[in-house]
């Protein structure tokens, strides 16, 4: 399949024309099932409920996915995946089942939150990521240079293009710990395209996939701006 390419379709559809063994990188989203829309009227303006994130559609979705990136990926590779707590025993059982390795569960601490349930929950101002190898993929040689996994940076609260919009500092050290110039980063889930301008700046080959035409629009725009040296 053609890379540095962006595709306004279902992301089922597109892994299935994807080669096997040929990916060295996945870096994702996934719907969580939860019907997500912010509590700040002003995201509820700007925002839609982020399409395919209803609870009926999930388990088939996770599943689908999860098994066509155990296929597409090289072996020794690794993926991660973004989740909630909620839906990570279902997302951790499907990845073991698939036949992937979970090495890490990734904490990102945002510093700051305001959704769920206002009077009778904790803030949430983390989120999980879950590292899964395909194989055993080689992070750190003789562990230099590790990286934690607890990391510490802010949520993204002004111009953001997307609800769900993750930072581009980790995107990007997700991307220089696991792949190699020229490698091939897959984000199934691409929403506003921010894994893939971090391929981008680390000089990584790139296929994105996006189901909802508002945002693919936005990820294709994001790759043409460039503002004193600095990607949107």
């Amino acid at each position: 399949m053609e890379t540095n390419k962006l595709y306004n379709d279902d992301c089922i559809k597109v892994m299935d024309m994807i080669e096997p063994s040929s990916i060295d990188c996945i870096i994702t989203d996934p719907p969580y099932g939860m019907s997500f829309k912010s509590n700040s009227r002003q995201d509820q303006e700007l925002f839609p409920v982020i399409k395919g994130d209803d609870y009926d559609n999930t388990f088939y979705l996770l599943n689908s996915f999860i098994n066509r990136a155990y296929r597409v990926l090289k072996d020794n590779s690794c993926m991660y995946c973004f989740c909630r707590f909620d839906i990570y025993p279902l997302l951790y059982d499907t990845i073991i089942k698939e036949g992937f390795n979970i090495k890490n569960l990734l904490i990102w601490v945002k510093n700051g939150g305001a959704l769920g349930d206002l009077e009778s929950s904790y803030i949430n101002n983390y989120e999980l990521v879950i590292l899964a190898h395909k194989g055993r993929k080689i992070l750190w040689d003789g562990g230099i240079g590790r990286s934690p996994a607890v990391i510490t940076d802010k949520s993204l609260s002004q111009n953001i293009l997307h609800p769900t919009q993750k930072p581009l500092n980790i995107l990007t050290q997700f991307i220089r710990d696991s792949t190699n110039k020229n490698d091939i980063v897959l984000d199934p889930f691409m929403g506003s395209g921010s894994t893939i301008v971090s391929c981008v700046k680390t000089d990584r080959r790139y296929i994105g996939i996006e189901i909802d035409e508002r945002y693919y629009n936005i990820a294709k725009d994001r790759l043409k701006v460039k503002t004193l040296g600095k990607w949107c």
